[in-house]
């Protein structure tokens, strides 16, 4: 997918903030149409990039005023996804008697280790989802673009597989990270010439309160139970806790506070751990406080 020669474009901060504005209420991806085909961009600040026909440029590293065309960047976008939908079905089997099969175990482990923690070299993370997850694609070029595709080609298999085996991966995924080793993913803002992210340490920082935030709305309502001498219900408080998030994400909160960024960072195995472990703690707690 590199190609030896290709120009560089730095985009300009007021793209994103003009981009964020009309995304910030999105929550899943937004689809792209090439050659009567549609594709699913689950980057959102690069959807409004390839939507948009004059994207301001970085003065510092182009002429004054200088744009470039978002949407000569659709193709490089269509055939990534293409070949990351290839390599999805060379890499695992689609088929229901090996998903189903003796094997089906391992199978769906590994596409969650794909997904959310396998090192993602590209995009400076863990896992596929590296490529989704706030990041801001400020360096453009035409291999960069298609490397966004080749990842959004993986994810759009494997929720097509997840979607269509819903009970299979519930029961099977088993994550094995923890909580402090949820996947972190980095900006990438190689045009400084360290090419090290500066923002890193700010995405950093803003998913661990996203997540502190979460935990606390979980542990406010499952004490409230306990004490209210009722069952914790985890399908309801987890729901109650992710309409607070929404409602702070709307109040200014930022994109970290997204359902769908937070559930990337804590899978539903995960989530459900984490309730046990708080719920088992608030209930040891309220025993002996009430001895």
């Amino acid at each position: 997918m590199e190609q030896l020669k290709e120009s560089v474009y730095i985009l300009d901060d007021s793209f994103f903030a003009d981009a964020y504005q009309q995304i910030k209420d999105v929550e899943h991806w937004l689809l792209i149409e090439h050659s009567e085909t549609r594709y699913p961009v689950y980057n959102l600040y690069l959807w409004v990039f390839l939507k948009n026909e004059k994207v301001a440029l970085h003065v510092d590293f182009h002429e004054p005023n200088k744009t470039i065309d978002g949407t000569s960047f659709v193709k490089s976008y269509a055939e990534g996804f293409e070949a990351g939908e290839k390599a999805f079905k060379e890499r695992f089997p689609t088929d229901p008697k090996q998903l189903y099969g003796e094997h089906a175990d391992a199978i769906v482990n590994e596409m969650h280790k794909a997904l959310c923690h396998e090192p993602n070299r590209i995009f400076e993370g863990e896992g596929w989802i590296a490529s989704v997850n706030n990041q801001q694609p400020r360096e453009i070029r035409h291999s960069v673009v298609g490397w966004y595709g080749y990842f959004g080609g993986l994810l759009k298999s494997y929720d097509t597989i997840e979607n269509n085996n819903e009970l299979l991966f519930k029961k099977l995924i088993k994550c094995e990270h923890s909580l402090i080793n949820v996947p972190v993913d980095t900006i990438s803002e190689s045009y400084n010439g360290k090419g090290k992210g500066k923002r890193g340490p700010y995405i950093n920082k803003a998913k661990k309160e996203a997540i502190t935030y979460f935990i606390s709305l979980i542990e406010g309502h499952i004490e409230k139970a306990i004490r209210d001498g009722k069952e914790p219900d985890e399908e309801k408080i987890i729901n109650k806790a992710y309409i607070a998030l929404e409602n702070k994400r709307a109040n200014g909160g930022g994109p970290m506070y997204a359902k769908r960024t937070l559930s990337g960072y804590l899978p539903a195995p995960e989530r459900k751990k984490l309730f046990g472990e708080i719920r088992q703690r608030l209930s040891r707690q309220f025993k002996q406080y009430m001895k």
